[in-house]
């Protein structure tokens, strides 16, 4: 039998026993964060697409663009009415309101990118701590008289772009020089940039066209990329946070997706080397590695939230495969060579680095496999790439 003080004891233990802290499941601050982040893309798009009047312009701009295919070199006539529409208002220090905003955009952009802090830029400074390690223990063998030479290749983690030991590397993360496509992609809009600023009376009906029509899709693109910048940091790395940040390179490259409408069918009605060069150019590779760049990311999320093996690898071979079949189809439909190229750059890219963290847990064959799809689908897409750019070159099908 149970003793009187053991009975005492239990019941006491029984009233001590207090119910879950309901203050456990209360959102705290980080989950404010994304929601103000989330309320601050929203606000982007909703003042852009409402309040700017840039949707009726554009309806009338399409309208106008297909109406000068009887014209010869130009928009035609109606497409010259409806550029009128961009080069009279209101301006300011010489410039319209939609240069002012492709100004303004690419300079928050610029400035979001430049601060410090974020996962990328803290995976690039430890991934040349890794490098620099390397080449010490490397020189250090070899005055040993010892070979050195896998220690710069497989000591220490030490990997191109991401450090093979992060918590963000999946089975689709790129090699390093993947990421020099950066400063292609800066150093063209930078030109573009410079080019739509231009007085309004020195560019053609078409350069105004086209410029005015990608403005509002412009400028969110930069607006998301900035509140990626803002989420693509430590405070967000759980699970539950981290998804924020694949889901604004996403919207972002919906957003690229409608600026690049609308240069395909300024395409079509005959666009100028110059504005292709200027504008078409740069955006398409902004478009094709921001989609790269939201598949990575997503991949990166998988990883985080410690996914199983065998799920992480069957997603991988689905993000491969998927972008394979989405840069095919856009440029199918669309024509435009530039879109794939970037993407078979990116998927080449997930093919040199193969995988290199899940060595231990994956397997050299399961892996092997991974990087033989990307490489396949990289050089699937690049072929597609200069097939079109082939025909276009010959006057083949639709531009």
């Amino acid at each position: 039998l149970e003793s009187c003080p053991a009975r005492r004891q239990r019941h006491k233990a029984r009233r001590t026993v207090r119910p879950p802290d309901a203050t456990q499941h209360m959102p705290d601050l980080k989950d404010v964060a994304v929601g103000a982040i989330l309320a601050a893309a929203g606000g982007v798009a909703f003042c852009l697409m409402k309040t700017s009047g840039w949707l009726l312009r554009s309806a009338c701009r399409d309208q106008a663009l297909s109406l000068s295919e009887a014209g010869s070199t130009a928009l035609g006539a109606a497409g010259v009415a409806c550029a009128a529409t961009a080069t009279t208002g209101p301006t300011f220090l010489g410039l319209r309101g939609w240069q002012w905003l492709n100004l303004g955009a690419f300079a928050i952009n610029l400035i979001s990118v430049s601060v410090p802090g974020r996962i990328d830029g803290k995976m690039a400074d430890e991934a040349k701590r890794h490098r620099a390690l390397a080449i010490q223990k490397k020189e250090a063998k070899t005055e040993d008289g010892t070979d050195g030479g896998k220690s710069g290749k497989d000591g220490e983690g030490s990997v191109e772009g991401v450090p093979r030991d992060s918590m963000y590397r999946s089975l689709v993360t790129p090699a390093g020089w993947a990421f020099a496509i950066w400063g292609v992609i800066f150093l063209t809009e930078a030109v573009f940039i410079a080019v739509q600023a231009m007085p309004v009376v020195s560019l053609s009906p078409g350069a105004v066209a086209v410029f005015e029509g990608v403005s509002p899709w412009w400028a969110m693109a930069c607006g998301l990329q900035a509140l990626w910048c803002v989420a693509f940091r430590d405070w967000a790395q759980a699970p539950r946070h981290f998804w924020l940040s694949g889901a604004l390179l996403a919207a972002e490259a919906v957003a690229l997706g409608g600026a690049h409408r609308v240069l395909r069918a300024a395409v079509r009605d005959g666009m100028s080397t110059a504005v292709y060069l200027s504008c078409h150019l740069p955006l398409s590779l902004h478009f094709g590695w921001i989609t790269a760049a939201a598949v990575v990311n997503v991949n990166s999320l998988v990883a985080v939230a410690a996914t199983p093996p065998h799920a992480q690898l069957s997603f991988a071979f689905a993000s491969v495969w998927g972008a394979a079949a989405l840069g095919a189809l856009v440029t199918a439909t669309s024509g435009d060579p530039v879109y794939a190229g970037v993407l078979a750059w990116a998927l080449s890219a997930v093919a040199a680095d193969g995988g290199k963290r899940a060595k231990d847990t994956m397997g050299e064959v399961p892996l092997a496999a991974l990087t033989h799809s990307a490489a396949t689908a990289a050089k699937g897409l690049a072929t597609i790439g200069v097939v079109v750019a082939g025909m276009r070159a010959l006057g083949v099908g639709a531009a």
